[in-house]
């Protein structure tokens, strides 16, 4: 855990941050982060040790705390899943914590804070396996054997307790100081997870998780951690991925030829045959075709070998002399014990060309016996002449064709050889066409969602803009109306001016005709004798009133 590069604090903001103080731990550097939690670096107050801690952050159901430390879901129906998965997590690390094995990494502790789990284990001085496949691109069969075959008894170890990894990949294989190899970061509980909640998105390992990992309801069990150790196997040895395995399945399906069986072929002139087909037979499709046990395995690859292995050096390349690692010819090959179904099987095509010889010759002894017996009575006469005809000269004749070879073969044969290169270039311009058409393709949907990024950015600023306009409109009409507010109330003459009429010295000598009269016609005329008392003159009505004689009933028409 300690020989590869380390993810800086800036690389996971969600990260505890260094010195932090956790129960009797000190926080340290981080070693890795996924979507199923962190593992930091840290050191035991009481023992002074350093110590790996495994801490459970699922990322697509909780977030750390603006405090720093205290992990929350994210919402009510994430805290269900949250609180799912953290059982699992605790059900796993109480199994780890009984496995004492020595090449599966002890689990020291758990505990819980923060709102979430804690696994402790103890800290492992190395480098991984990926990391040596960095430096060294393929392994010899005896390297391979020398770190796999001490894996086999920590798995076997971990079936016993019918537990499985479900994430065995060259990462998680780590090779200490002194060699030795031990198995890290189990994923049951991140696929058991991933397999209850469809928000949680279970990662698999491309070539090295079989296929019924990919569904939920596949049949898992020991063959599946078996397909993933023969693919660590086969990229040691062959030095490329295996191809994933829901392809392989896909042309299994359709009928047509695995998609590895040149990967196959290619390794069995690599390595023995016997261990090329070993990883052949654990890294079958279907599961019910591969050893069911890692006991049917071991058998298939080799007896017990040395458990150690060195890395090769992470700087230039050593003379040609100074071997990195064990050479197979100073290894030596152990005697081998094949199960019997393994020779069984690999006896069965000899036993059946046997049968086959077999029952042609009795067949042909039959049917001689039977046409000896037919014609006995004229033999000797054949035989006399038989005789007589050995002594005669034998003409010669041209010797037969060969059986299933037509003249017109042999004749087409050199148009084919000549044609074999062009069919050979025609298909390789059709794979270099293929591959440039998809690189275009790949291009043009890179400018459509870059184009569409662009124009989503121009909208979104033309919409701030618009936002930042209205509201700074709405700050000066708001700036002015508490103006007029505070501002000292003026007089209404002040604020409407005077009009003078001005008129002229005829319109003052002579009225208008128009003009509202001093007084009504009524209070010109003089009154009847009596009247005087009962209707007494009125005045004229006041400037913009209604005169009352339109409501009044003695209201006269020349008024």
């Amino acid at each position: 855990m300690s020989g590869g590069p380390r993810l800086r604090q800036d690389d996971h903001l969600s990260a505890l941050q260094p010195g932090a103080r956790l129960h009797t731990y000190t926080i340290g550097a981080i070693l890795g982060a996924g979507g199923f939690g962190i593992t930091y670096k840290a050191r035991e107050d009481i023992t002074n040790r350093d110590v790996a801690i495994k801490e459970y952050l699922p990322t697509a159901f909780a977030v750390r705390d603006r405090d720093g430390a205290t992990v929350r879901p994210l919402s009510e129906g994430a805290a269900r899943d949250f609180e799912w998965g953290l059982e699992r997590f605790r059900e796993e690390a109480k199994l780890l914590i009984s496995f004492r094995h020595p090449n599966i990494v002890p689990v020291l502790a758990y505990f819980e804070a923060n709102g979430t789990g804690y696994l402790v284990m103890a800290f492992q001085d190395g480098a991984s396996l990926g990391e040596a496949l960095r430096n060294a691109p393929t392994l010899s069969q005896a390297q391979v054997l020398q770190f796999m075959v001490p894996l086999l008894d920590g798995v076997e170890n971990v079936h016993r307790h019918n537990f499985l990894h479900r994430d065995i990949k060259p990462e998680n294989i780590f090779i200490r100081s002194d060699g030795t190899p031990v198995l890290l970061d189990f994923g049951a509980a991140r696929q058991a997870l991933g397999e209850h909640s469809k928000a949680f998105t279970t990662l698999l390992t491309e070539g090295y998780a079989p296929f019924e990992q990919y569904a939920g309801t596949g049949n898992q069990g020991p063959w599946s951690d078996i397909y993933a150790l023969a693919a660590v196997m086969f990229r040691c040895l062959a030095g490329k991925s295996p191809v994933e395995a829901p392809r392989r399945a896909v042309a299994k399906l359709r009928g047509i030829a695995d998609p590895m069986a040149q990967d196959f072929a290619e390794l069995r002139n690599r390595v023995s045959s016997d261990l090329a087909f070993a990883i052949e037979a654990a890294m079958r499709v279907v599961e019910q075709e591969r050893p069911q046990s890692i006991a049917a395995f071991r058998e298939l690859i080799v007896s017990p070998a040395p458990a150690a292995i060195r890395l090769p050096a992470a700087a230039a390349a050593p003379p040609a002399s100074a071997a990195t690692l064990i050479p197979d010819a100073a290894q030596g090959e152990t005697p081998r014990h094949l199960p019997p179904w393994y020779a069984a099987e690999r006896r069965k095509p000899r036993r059946t060309a046997r049968y086959v010889v077999f029952g042609g010759v009795m067949l042909a002894a039959a049917s001689g016996a039977a046409y000896v017996g037919d014609q006995r009575n004229w033999l000797p006469e054949a035989f006399r002449r038989a005789g007589s005809e050995v002594t005669a000269p034998v003409p010669a004749q041209a010797a037969p064709p060969e059986l299933g070879r037509r003249p017109a073969d042999d004749a087409n044969r050199p148009a084919d050889d000549a044609k074999r290169p062009a069919d050979e270039a025609k298909r390789q311009a059709d794979e270099a066409k293929r591959k440039a058409e998809e690189e275009e393709r790949r291009n043009a949907e890179d400018r459509s969602r870059a184009e569409h990024r662009e124009v989503e950015e121009r909208r979104n600023k033309a919409f701030a803009d618009y936002q930042r306009q209205q509201l700074e409109q709405f700050e000066a009409e708001r700036r002015q109306i508490e103006a007029r507010r505070a501002a000292p109330a003026e007089p209404r003459a002040a604020q409407e001016p005077r009009r003078e009429v001005e008129t002229s010295p005829a319109d003052q000598a002579e009225p208008r005709r128009d003009a509202v009269p001093t007084a009504p016609p009524a209070a010109r005329r003089s009154p009847p004798p009596g009247d005087a008392q009962r209707y007494p003159p009125q005045s004229p009505p006041a400037r913009g009133q209604v005169p009352r004689g339109w409501n009044d009933p003695n209201y006269e028409d020349d008024y």
